[in-house]
């Protein structure tokens, strides 16, 4: 079993981080007068949503349509089972912890090169994907779709359409999402029974 560290422990490092190299600098995101800046953002969206749809689908292939992927969710519902058929059910499950880091490494290269990292942002980031996985279900790849759709459509739009004095208003509409959603369906809305 690996330790895990401590729970300040990540509070602690961004404050020596801070201490010796500064706090976070904010890039300009000044229009150039011509509009170029606007237009290279929206393609820079476009393509990071692109990314994400095509990352999405290759994974959704690959958990449904190939031997490994009918081997992880054999192994995540029964893992004796799977042993006793002589698969080697600990490197089905590497597999699957590499594939997910690495999505997890490419998703942190393209949400830090387009929003800004700083000390701090990671337990939004954190909180944000467990509302994800609550409200869309454990164990389901469609869940967390549908999941991460309802948050930003709920956080974006309580953003745009409340006042501009209640702004932060927006996470406790987030919070009631996820107690409708878990009051309507506990397990999430793809979840299952363990």
């Amino acid at each position: 079993m690996v330790p895990l560290p401590p729970p300040g422990a990540y509070q602690e490092v961004a404050q020596v981080e801070q201490r010796y190299f500064g706090p976070p600098e904010e890039p300009p995101r000044e229009d150039d007068g011509d509009g170029t800046s606007r237009w290279w953002l929206a393609l820079l969206v476009g393509l990071i949503v692109a990314g994400a749809i095509v990352a999405g689908l290759l994974l959704y292939l690959l958990i449904t349509r190939t031997r490994v992927g009918a081997l992880i969710r054999a192994g995540s519902d029964n893992r004796e089972i799977v042993a006793a058929l002589g698969i080697n059910i600990q490197r089905t499950f590497a597999v699957a912890f590499f594939v997910g880091s690495a999505l997890a490494g490419l998703g942190g290269v393209v949400g830090g090169s387009f929003g800004s990292l700083a000390p701090g942002v990671d337990s939004n980031w954190l909180l944000n994907s467990l509302v994800v996985v609550i409200i869309g279900g454990m164990g389901s790849l469609g869940g967390a779709a549908i999941g991460s759709l309802l948050l930003g459509l709920t956080t974006n739009l309580s953003a745009a359409y409340l006042p501009s004095d209640y702004n932060y208003y927006s996470i406790i509409l987030t919070f009631v999402l996820l107690a409708v959603v878990l009051a309507v369906r506990p397990l999430g809305i793809y979840g299952r029974p363990a």
